[in-house]
């Protein structure tokens, strides 16, 4: 097929609408939102959003743009950078195993801001949430797993493509205008792993958000670029894979059948860390049910898929930032504490004594690849007691899919604590989660986002 792959996208998200969306893929995205506004209004008061603070006083950026748990508005393009960013400081958002990142946070805030700006109803935002997350996750398969190997952030680099499709649709840009938007996208994405544990890894998800505004508003008036910049022997595949390590007709072939947002679906996180911990969490906590004390463990080995070791293998972490990404600390947490939580990565948390005493006696591997299963998820621990070892394998973490989903109580628990954290009252945060799960009859998206600008009841 001769037909460029931003052009073939740019024609999809023109002719798409929330009735070719099938119904589960429409209850799973009404899901993911309610999960991301959860996690954007805990991650106000973290370490990021103390910078991202400071960062709004001195911008002096004006708009209409609700800032989720704060007071005041700003510009659109402020605002998808500001809420994308707080919505990944604690790295609790969902993720998605085509794009090996995390597309809601970098989709939702700019279909939010844009949304706002063009008083679009709750119906146009899920329709663009929808369409975006399609987008992001269907160009990943044209370059995973060798993007995602070569250090490049997924979530920034490829989720640019989800947040500009998003924002196009909500602007109700044409199939040229949309295509050359994607195309202007190609040119701002961004984005390493080197900067994992730090606070520029939530920063440059934050700025591929605000990319996503800035291509298709530049795109919307009149600005041009190359229709062929994914396939361009120097274009985006070359560029970020290398020659001949991309395939445009892995998008083409997949697009909408099945979406992505059913197979292979979305992970809601369980715990607020690097998902690749995740499975090693949950083997852990399977492993402490049956010791009578944990001072008596002498030695805990873990095995993780090499692609997962090479971020999280972290054994003497020194910030609550770079705990989120160290196997070591997260479960020595898990095992000392029963569980892994919002307040475990306070400085504090990070350097107490019995954690850190345990952690000593961690030694975390990749896994032999005749143990790596059908996908890179599997995680194995073994606990050594009293001269008796003791292994559990986790094949795929809680939360990591369709068929290991959390369920409606569980996903209400985890909103609910993240409203706690931001001082929202529960009977507020209830009503927040009711809204945004009947999120296609909201015809005023103030009834969410007014509530939400301060993170507070008093604007119910």
């Amino acid at each position: 097929m001769d037909e460029h792959l931003f052009a073939y996208l740019g024609d999809w998200v023109s002719r798409t609408w929330l009735d070719d969306v099938p119904t589960v893929a429409q209850s799973v995205a009404r899901r993911a939102i309610l999960d991301c506004v959860g996690v954007t209004l805990a991650g106000r008061d973290t370490d990021v959003g103390e910078v991202l603070s400071r960062y709004i006083e001195s911008s002096g950026t004006t708009g209409k743009a609700t800032l989720i748990g704060r007071p005041g508005t700003t510009s659109t393009e402020h605002a998808a950078f500001v809420n994308a960013a707080q919505g990944h400081a604690l790295d609790f958002d969902d993720c998605n195993s085509s794009l090996g990142g995390h597309p809601s946070v970098v989709v939702l805030p700019p279909a939010l801001a844009v949304a706002e700006e063009v008083g679009a109803t709750g119906s146009a935002l899920l329709e663009a949430y929808a369409l975006g997350f399609e987008v992001a996750t269907k160009m990943a398969r044209c370059v995973n797993f060798t993007h995602y190997e070569r250090g490049w952030h997924p979530t920034a680099t490829l989720g640019v493509f989800g947040a500009t499709a998003a924002a196009a649709k909500l602007m109700g840009l044409d199939a040229q205008t949309t295509t050359t938007a994607l195309a202007i996208a190609a040119s701002t994405a961004a984005g390493i792993k080197a900067n994992f544990g730090t606070a520029t890894k939530p920063l440059q998800v934050g700025r591929a958000a605000q990319n996503g505004v800035l291509a298709a508003r530049l795109a919307a008036v009149g600005a041009d670029a190359n229709p062929g910049a994914f396939e361009h022997g120097q274009g985006f595949g070359a560029v970020f894979n290398g020659a001949d390590a991309f395939d445009p007709s892995a998008a083409r072939q997949s697009l909408a059948d099945p979406w992505d947002l059913v197979d292979p679906g979305l992970t809601v996180k369980r715990y607020p860390c690097c998902a690749s911990t995740h499975g090693a969490i949950d083997a852990a906590l399977v492993l402490r049910e049956g010791l009578d004390e944990v001072d008596s463990i002498e030695q805990v080995r873990i095995w993780t898929h090499p692609r997962r070791l090479r971020h999280t293998n972290r054994p003497e972490p020194s910030a609550g930032l770079e705990a989120k990404f160290s196997v070591q600390y997260v479960v020595s947490r898990a095992l000392w504490s029963g569980g892994v939580g919002l307040l475990d990565f306070t400085p504090d948390a990070i350097t107490e004594r019995p954690v850190r005493e345990l952690m000593g006696r961690v030694v975390a591997e990749p896994m032999p690849q005749e143990r790596w299963g059908a996908d890179h998820f599997p995680a194995e621990v073994e606990l050594s007691v009293g001269g008796l070892t003791h292994r559990h394998r986790v094949e795929r973490p809680k939360g990591n899919g369709p068929a290991a989903a959390l369920t409606d109580e569980e996903l209400t628990a985890k909103f609910m604590d993240c409203c706690r954290a931001a001082g929202v009252a529960d009977e507020d945060g209830k009503r927040l989660q009711t809204e945004i799960l009947m999120l296609e009859a909201v015809d005023d998206l103030a009834t969410i986002t007014e509530p939400l600008a301060d993170g507070s009841s008093d604007r119910w």
